[in-house]
């Protein structure tokens, strides 16, 4: 799935997103690939009831890169809702 530029870290919005490409867009996440090649991202940050309640998770996971960068999306606009 491409991208949105606004959204997108990589200069070509159609190169594959790479393990630097998710952490420089998602720096309080911690990322990679297991051996079984499935993406994933846990969080240091300790989750509040309302954001758990909310749906926020500690650790996520994804089949590709992609769906990870979408995941952590949703993660990120959770916890930026719970904020407020």
């Amino acid at each position: 799935m491409t991208r949105p530029w606004s959204e997108r870290m990589p200069a070509d919005p159609r190169a594959p997103l790479t393990i630097a490409d998710l952490e420089a867009r998602f720096p309080r996440w911690t990322i990679w690939q297991s051996d079984t090649g499935r993406w994933w991202a846990t969080s240091g940050d300790a989750l509040t009831l309302d954001q758990q309640a909310a749906g926020c998770q500690a650790t996520v996971n994804a089949d590709t890169a992609d769906g990870l960068w979408d995941v952590l999306l949703e993660q990120e606009r959770l916890r930026e809702d719970t904020a407020r």
